[in-house]
């Protein structure tokens, strides 16, 4: 698991194979922690200072339990999800400043 509080987004288009253009999130991590960690996985983050948060879930293997993602701020559930195939990874990203949301990473 990587966690920041100090990063920076910005919106980049690509042009896909087909002509479309897509829009994707350039992430670049100021400052990171990695960590090992096993099923029910539970922890509290103070984004008081930077009032933002990353998370990306690698999975070491496409075997075990699905990633759920629970997001509380203020003692209220304000995010719950799953991704729609259990052996993807998962990353979320959540800015004071914006919706909360995630981006799903097949690795």
């Amino acid at each position: 698991m990587i966690t920041s509080t100090r990063f920076l987004t910005t919106r980049v288009e690509e042009i896909e194979d087909n002509g479309n253009i897509a829009d994707s999130l350039a992430i670049l991590l100021l400052d990171a922690d990695t960590s090992f960690i096993l099923s029910s996985f539970d922890s509290l983050y103070d984004i008081s200072f930077e009032q933002q948060f990353y998370v990306r879930l690698i999975r070491s293997s496409p075997q075990g339990d699905n990633l759920t993602t629970r997001v509380w701020v203020d003692d209220d559930l304000k995010f719950m999800s799953q991704p729609a195939d259990p052996r993807d990874s998962l990353q979320f990203i959540y800015n004071f400043r914006g919706p909360i949301g995630q981006d799903n990473t097949d690795l």
